[in-house]
C-alpha cells in the first residue's frame, strides 16, 4: 500500500467549525489515520467518505438521536455556515470515532472535512447533494441533529 501522499485542505473554514471538538491537535489524528486512508486509496477525483475508530478518544461527538417528531430539534444555520442545519440542545459525548471525509487526487488527498464520531450523509440542504443521495439524506437527518450550544 502506497501510504506517499500529502494531505491538503479544500477549503480550511469548512473544517474549523469542528477543530475545537478534538482532544489533539488534527494533524496528529491524520498521522494516525494515514495508512488506513491509504488502504482506501483510489484513482485520481476518487471520493473518500469512511470512519474509523482509533485507540484513544478523538474529541467530541455532536450528533444525537432525536425524535423524528420534531420536539427535540429545530431547524437553523450553524456558526458560519448558510445552510439550515438540524440541531438540538445538549451535551457532546466523547468518542474514539473520527470521519473522514475528501477526494483522492494523483499524489494527495483533498480534505473536504474531518469531524470526530460516526459517518453521517450529506445534510439534506447541501448544494452539492445528489437526487440519489437525497432520500438516504432525509431519513437519517429526520432522526439526527447537530449538538449545539444555547
Amino acid at each position: 500500500m502506497n501510504e506517499d501522499f500529502t494531505w491538503e485542505w479544500n477549503d480550511l473554514s469548512h473544517f474549523e467549525a469542528h477543530r475545537h471538538e478534538f482532544f489533539r491537535p488534527v494533524e496528529e489524528i491524520l498521522a494516525d489515520l494515514r495508512s488506513r486512508a491509504a488502504a482506501c486509496r483510489g484513482e485520481s477525483g476518487t471520493p473518500l467518505h469512511e470512519e474509523w475508530e482509533l485507540p484513544y478518544e478523538t474529541g467530541l461527538c455532536t450528533l444525537r438521536e432525536v425524535s423524528p417528531d420534531g420536539s427535540e430539534s429545530f431547524w437553523a444555520p450553524r456558526p458560519g455556515r448558510t445552510i439550515l442545519s438540524h440541531l438540538c440542545y445538549g451535551e457532546p459525548i466523547p468518542t474514539r470515532w473520527v470521519c473522514l471525509w475528501g477526494t483522492w487526487e494523483k499524489e494527495s488527498f483533498l480534505i473536504h472535512t474531518i469531524y470526530c464520531g460516526r459517518k453521517a450523509p450529506r445534510e439534506i440542504h447541501d448544494p452539492s447533494i445528489t437526487s440519489e443521495e437525497l432520500p438516504v439524506s432525509i431519513e437519517f437527518w429526520r432522526k439526527h441533529a447537530l449538538i449545539v450550544e444555547k
